[in-house]
């Protein structure tokens, strides 16, 4: 669904992180693959989880460092936090299977003498470190799927994932393991336990002076209606360049605000010289964007992401916003509208926006995309009021315009974008015409 450049990113993390260790670990002095009895067939299993385990857990630590080639590599940043999330459950999956299959190893006459008493031996410091290395992901990893916090404090508790890394490459160098013994299979692990630890310190320790970031000047801030604020910053530097369809992270410096970054998409025209966020009163930071005074200082990290125009091959499409997920296609409308006579090429466009809200009192755009609708019949604007018109759905749409051949691009709340990701697919549109933003980047 995230488009060829989303696999081509997948495919290379598995080939650099699992793929060439395992392959160097097999070419190593030995037979390694070593089914013959319990305590063999054991060992063997183990060492495959453990060195998958912790490249894994390497590579993972590099997938939250907000790299713009990554961005690029994988056609947006929301995948590239997407499958950091995914591969964090991998990661512990490996590490849970290394884990019991070296305890179970340790089972030879009686469950409670062996087993417990392996468990609860804590006097070796390489295993500790293991441990610790294992229990910190487990907690981390419970807390973000089961327990809701403030996205600052859930923040706060990614920044020790480095800690545990650093446990973790310990264990691994310092028992006696193939890690250790295989000089080309350590220098490999190592070198990448090694760029995820520089990584981790230059986004957390180092960040301040090692992330570049833009400074701009809160200029205007907007009450749009419906608990909707719109900021407008000037950058000090000059005009930010960015796709239409993009996002930022942003940060504001001024008392009351905590001192956090947070991703918003762009609002603001291409040909703008400042810069234009919208956001919905939906948690504790999107609720104080009100209280911003004229002056305030903006940093600016970005922009990210590939939720833009030419994502898609086709260049019939639909484009679907649910309530706040208007913000990307905002950007999209006003870009088209002032660049499209000095681009021809945007002429070659049709394009169908439905704007899916529960009341006209949240249709805060409307006015602004009737107006482009109105100048450019190739741009077609459908407002859908779901108390008047029902739920939003692929069928629906199906019903004013043709969806076959389109590309579709969906962005909104994950149930709406899941409900007509499976309605689309269903009425015959191939997963690779679908397009999504989701902002889930923890």
């Amino acid at each position: 669904m995230g488009g060829f450049s989303a696999h081509k990113g997948r495919i290379l993390f598995y080939i650099l992180l699992a793929i060439i260790p395992l392959l160097l670990w097999m070419i190593g002095e030995g037979t390694q693959l070593v089914f013959t009895n319990y305590y063999l067939t054991l060992t063997t299993i183990a060492k495959i989880a453990g060195i998958a385990g912790i490249s894994f857990f390497a590579g993972n630590l590099v997938l939250s460092g907000r790299y713009k080639f990554l961005d690029r590599l994988f056609g947006g940043l929301d995948r590239v936090f997407l499958f950091h999330r995914q591969t964090g459950i991998v990661t512990f999956v490996l590490l849970t299977i290394h884990l019991v299959a070296i305890t179970l190893r340790n089972w030879r006459t009686s469950f409670f003498s062996d087993i417990i008493g392996f468990t609860l031996n804590f006097s070796n410091s390489t295993i500790n470190y293991g441990r610790i290395s294992y229990y910190g992901l487990l907690i981390l990893i419970v807390i973000t799927l089961y327990i809701r916090l403030k996205y600052e404090r859930l923040k706060f508790l990614h920044s020790f994932m480095g800690v545990f890394i650093f446990f973790g490459a310990l264990h691994a160098f310092f028992i006696p393991s193939d890690i250790a013994r295989n000089n080309y299979l350590r220098v490999y692990v190592l070198g990448f336990v090694a760029l995820a630890l520089v990584s981790y310190l230059c986004r957390t320790v180092f960040k301040r002076w090692l992330v570049r970031r833009t400074i701009a000047d809160v200029v205007a801030v907007n009450n749009l209606g419906n608990s909707i604020t719109e900021v407008v910053m000037k950058p000090r530097a000059g005009k930010i360049a960015f796709i239409p369809g993009q996002f930022m992270f942003l940060k504001f410096k001024q008392a009351g605000f905590p001192y956090e970054d947070h991703p918003f998409s762009i609002t603001a025209s291409s040909t703008e010289e400042t810069i234009r966020i919208s956001a919905k009163a939906l948690g504790d930071f999107t609720s104080i964007l009100p209280t911003l005074s004229i002056g305030a200082t903006a940093h600016i990290q970005g922009p990210y992401g590939g939720f833009t125009l030419n994502r898609s091959s086709k260049k019939e499409q639909i484009w679907i916003a649910g309530g706040i997920g208007i913000t990307p296609f905002t950007s999209m409308a006003r870009s088209l509208r002032d660049t499209i006579e000095s681009k021809p090429e945007l002429k070659e466009y049709s394009i169908d926006l439905f704007y899916s809200v529960k009341t006209d009192a949240e249709l805060v755009y409307a006015k602004e995309f009737e107006e482009i609708a109105a100048r450019y019949p190739n741009f077609r604007f459908h407002p859908w009021v779901a108390e008047r018109d029902g739920f939003i759905s692929a069928d629906a749409i199906s019903k004013k315009i043709d969806i076959k051949n389109k590309g579709v691009y969906i962005c909104g709340p994950k149930p709406l974008l899941n409900a007509l990701t499976t309605q689309f697919v269903a009425a015959g549109t191939p997963k690779n015409d679908i397009h999504f933003e989701l902002f889930r980047l923890l």
